[in-house]
């Protein structure tokens, strides 16, 4: 993806300058594809649904966990927007982008009129902001959270690294 969005920020001095490859003609080909789970680990959904929660003595672990589980939801919502009328340029754009139904590497793009056309420009730069906000919202959202609750489990077991830290 980081060719694409070189790709879709500098789409007409790259063409200038360079020669636009098979890397890119991937990347345009498949920079509606935004592929990850979005889940709530099974302990805490249990915790949650079976009412277990309460068992947890640490208030701010639990509100860690709801919070997580809350957050998650959102991060669902996000991902369907995001996802929402992405173009699939292959389908709006077929002249441009040719794909062949056995052999994936075989994607073959007509770069010079993706230059000249202002519509397919607009959708490569579209679809790379919603990778982008895929990947800095969602995807990485996801890691701080669960960063966050698992340095409080952590704390909460006294569970330390190698060199005698808590982690």
């Amino acid at each position: 993806m980081d060719a694409l969005r070189e790709v879709a920020e500098n789409f007409e001095e790259i063409s200038k300058h360079s020669e636009l490859d098979v890397r890119h003609c991937r990347a345009i080909g498949a920079s509606h594809i935004y592929v990850g789970q979005i889940v709530v680990p099974s302990t805490i959904e249990e915790l949650i649904s079976t009412g277990r929660l309460q068992l947890i003595r640490n208030s701010e672990m639990r509100l860690a966990i709801v919070s997580y589980s809350q957050a998650i939801e959102g991060y669902r919502q996000l991902n369907t927007d995001i996802q929402t009328d992405r173009a699939v340029l292959s389908h709006l754009y077929p002249a441009m982008i040719v794909l062949r139904l056995h052999d994936d590497d075989a994607i073959t793009c007509d770069f010079d009129a993706m230059i000249q056309s202002q519509a397919f420009r607009n959708d490569l730069a579209d679809n790379s902001f919603r990778h982008q906000a895929y990947v800095e919202n969602v995807i990485v959202g996801q890691q701080n959270l669960r960063k966050e609750l698992h340095a409080l489990l952590d704390v909460e077991l006294g569970i330390t690294d190698h060199e005698g830290a808590l982690k």
